[in-house]
């Protein structure tokens, strides 16, 4: 919902490079968990080595696969959207926030499951994964809807925007 807000009102680049400075936060979470997790726990800690490094010893792979379905997820994302603003002419909010979140989140879906349990589970369960997965997102992106268009009038109203129009510095 957030990209799809920022798509709104700042258009595609804008928001292509917020995606992007996620990114790159992620990628800092996960030195910083390398970094700590190389280094001895100091005596008054009351986490030892040990217990840390289960927790958080293999949490680049877990990171990382976000990272990978959140930036594609969400480069297309914003794309779809995009793509159906123009298509409807700036018209139908609900498709154009629908059609791109349950595209986007579809890829993003299967890429976190593949990259987590490819190896690990059966392909039917990965299969059962992904679906529910899926269908869960889809449920969120249709709920979100009338927040959608609450959030799109008061923000057009604070920003005193005409339909179509994005905020510009």
């Amino acid at each position: 919902m957030i990209t799809d807000l920022l798509s709104e009102f700042y258009g595609r680049k804008k928001t292509t490079w917020v995606i992007f400075t996620g990114l790159l936060a992620s990628i800092l979470i996960i030195v910083i968990l390398q970094i700590a997790n190389a280094l001895p726990a100091v005596s008054f800690s009351p986490v030892d080595d040990t217990s840390f490094d289960n927790i958080f010893g293999n949490s680049w792979r877990v990171i990382s696969a976000s990272m990978l379905a959140y930036l594609t997820a969400q480069i297309i994302d914003v794309n779809v959207y995009e793509f159906w603003r123009k298509l409807t002419k700036g018209r139908y909010l609900w498709i154009r926030n629908n059609g791109s979140t349950i595209a986007s989140q579809l890829i993003d879906t299967i890429l976190v499951i593949l990259v987590l349990f490819i190896g690990v589970k059966s392909s039917d369960e990965i299969k059962s994964l992904i679906l529910d997965g899926w269908v869960f997102k889809i449920f969120c992106a249709l709920l979100d809807t009338p927040v959608i268009y609450g959030c799109v009038y008061l923000l057009r109203k604070y920003f005193k925007l005409q339909k179509g129009e994005e905020i510009t510095f």
